[in-house]
Formats: C-alpha cells, structure tokens, sequence
C-alpha cells in the first residue's frame, strides 16, 4: 500500500464536478482509491475517517471514478480506512490538517484479494427402501404434499409426535380430553395452543397405509419409530390412491414406521 499525500490539490482538472462544485469552505480532504496491482480507479469501495482514538468520525462511499470526500473538524491525526469485495481492506494514513482551511489528497491503494471459497458438498439422502415399496419417494416426485424423510425427521429430535407436525404451515395438533385432534387449514399457520377452531377440519389419518376409524384423532406413536410422514392439506392434493377429491375431503396424515 503506497499513500500519497500534497499540501493542495494537484491535477484538479480530474476531479469529478461532483466535488469541486462547491467552494472549500472547511478541512477537506479528497481521496482517490486505486487498485494496487494496476492503478486503475476502484469504484463504490466503503470508507471510514477514524480519528486517534481509533472512534469512526464519519462514512462514505467513493464514487464510480473512486473519488471521495470527508471534511474533517479538527487537526487530526486521521486514518482512512477502506474495504471493497475482491479486496484486502487497508487503513491509509496518518492525515494532518494544520489549519481550518487545509485541502489535503489522499491515494488510497487496494490489493486484489484471493477469496478462497468452501467447495460446494451435496448432500443426498438415501431413499429407505420401505419408504421406496410404499411409494413414498414416487408421491414426493409427483403429488403437492408435504414429506418428511427419515433424516428430516430424525433432525427434529421430536419428544412427541405433534412436534413434527406442528412446524407444517396450516397443520396444528390440540388436546381434548383423552385425544389429539389434527387439525388443517389451509393456508396459514395455525397457533400451538388454540381452542377448536371452526374453519379447519381433521384429517383422514393412515398408520402403514391402513386407515385409521377415528378421523383426524392422532395415534399414539413413538416419534422414534416413525419413518416418514405425508401431509396433504387439502382434497385438491390428496393422491388418487387415498381418496383424491372424493371420500378425503379435508385432507390427509399419513405415518410410515419401522
């Protein structure tokens, strides 16, 4: 980093109009960031005036051509610190100003920094092959619900079977007494701790594909024994397969276990 200082300004012919239109009536100090390797003019780089007790005085921004202009209060001394992407950031300086009227420039160097950047990892989980014999992978290619897999719903570290439904947009799960109802209503989110409410409806629930008598009653399961769940919110997106748009008419929960 290399930092050129002159008492007035030298070459005011290039200085944008932007800065010169008004006359220096106070401390003026005029930067001009400028990429080290190739001294070409860098652009929208950030800058921070910072006195010597290291306190920010004031911010800016250099303009397209890399100009830029703080206006100090006092003598001084001042650092100029300066960051860009692509850039090591640099604090040019120390900047004197020895009476109320001093113009001082400033050249400011950036050096091209070598970001390194994590490779890129995929990550794709295997298909269970249960999962696979009931179609669960198949209904998550081509239908609209909602599906956990095994790692999803082992990243829950649900303690009751409610809290892997409950994070799912329009599906809540409340107490009466001696049950939990499953609730859905489609499109919005439901509260965790709400009396009945009238504008959703329950579900027809499946445990291993089987129907369930009691309608939106969630079973009483071990969350660790569950190893994929459908949600569908709606008879629009029910597959053919479990009533489509005719017997679910509120939708469908459905719970795949080991």
């Amino acid at each position: 980093m290399r930092i050129v200082l002159s008492a007035v300004l030298a070459a005011v012919a290039v200085v944008p109009l932007i800065l010169i239109s008004s006359p220096l009536r106070a401390q003026a100090l005029l930067g001009h960031v400028v990429d080290d390797g190739t001294g070409a003019p860098v652009s929208w780089a950030a800058l921070a005036l910072v006195d010597a007790s290291g306190d920010t005085v004031s911010t800016t921004l250099a303009d397209s051509s890399g100009w830029f202009l703080f206006r100090p209060k006092g003598p001084g001394p001042y650092r100029v610190l300066a960051s860009r992407v692509g850039y090591l950031g640099v604090a040019a300086g120390p900047v004197r100003m020895s009476s109320p009227f001093d113009a001082v420039t400033l050249e400011v160097r950036l050096a091209v920094s070598a970001v390194a950047l994590e490779p890129l990892r995929v990550i794709a989980e295997p298909q269970d092959r249960k999962l696979n014999g009931v179609g669960f992978y198949r209904r998550q290619r081509y239908e609209q619900g909602v599906f956990l897999t095994p790692l999803q719903i082992e990243a829950r570290n649900a303690v009751f079977t409610e809290d892997l439904l409950r994070p799912i947009p329009g599906v809540d799960v409340y107490q009466t007494v001696g049950h939990k109802i499953i609730r859905l209503v489609r499109g919005r989110a439901m509260s965790l701790v709400q009396p009945l409410d009238p504008t959703g409806c329950p579900p027809e629930v499946y445990v291993q594909g089987m129907r369930q008598a009691d309608t939106g009653v969630l079973p009483v399961l071990n969350p660790q024994a569950i190893r994929g769940i459908e949600v569908y919110r709606g008879p629009s997106e029910v597959p053919a397969e479990y009533g489509g748009l005719g017997a679910a008419r509120c939708g469908v929960v459905m719970f795949w276990l080991y």
